[in-house]
């Protein structure tokens, strides 16, 4: 499994390199994956010449589920209080919007995490030499614990808590709808 990575916003943009492409590292967006491809040297985009930002963007409403499982999975002591205050949306890194990980201008790639190929196509894309079966699979499905936890925010979720969250995501919605209509 990939080394752990802090998700603070700040000064440090992560994310991976290949030649001067900038594969960044948004949280519950594939970016275990892409260590796995790319190695774990961690790269900071503003350090260098980038002549393409390669973005994997994920539906804001199951990346922040996702997240959620994610941060109680990590720390267990703190599930209750998480789930008492699920209404504040945002507990970390994890379920910052995606929108706050992309500080940058210049030539962007989008990647749909939702495309069943969306890895394989970064790998024939990079040109780069790896065994596919190597690769780190995050999927919560796999994991009793992840399941958890899912079960118990399903469980908690209601609809109002939906349009909160989707609300709070509105620039993911409305970045992510964009993409969809330039890739018609």
């Amino acid at each position: 499994m990939p080394e752990s990575v802090s998700y603070e916003i700040g000064e440090m943009h992560p994310c991976s390199r290949h030649n001067n492409d900038a594969y960044l590292w948004i949280p519950k967006n594939g970016s275990s994956t892409l260590r796995s491809i790319f190695g774990t040297t961690v790269h900071d985009y503003s350090k260098f010449k980038v002549d393409t930002y390669w973005v994997i963007l994920r539906d804001p409403v199951a990346r922040w589920k996702s997240g959620v499982v994610e941060i109680i999975r990590n720390n267990p002591e703190k599930e209750q209080i998480i789930f008492d205050n699920i209404h504040l949306l945002r507990f970390d890194g994890h379920t910052a919007p995606q929108t706050t990980y992309l500080q940058y201008t210049g030539r962007t790639q989008y990647i749909d995490i939702e495309d069943p190929d969306w890895v394989t196509n970064i790998i024939n894309t990079t040109g780069i030499q790896i065994d596919t079966s190597n690769l780190y699979d995050n999927a919560s499905k796999s994991n009793p614990r992840k399941v958890e936890i899912a079960n118990k925010l399903e469980d908690i979720i209601t609809d109002s808590l939906i349009d909160k969250v989707k609300k709070y995501y509105k620039a993911d919605i409305d970045l992510i709808e964009r993409v969809k209509r330039s890739s018609k």
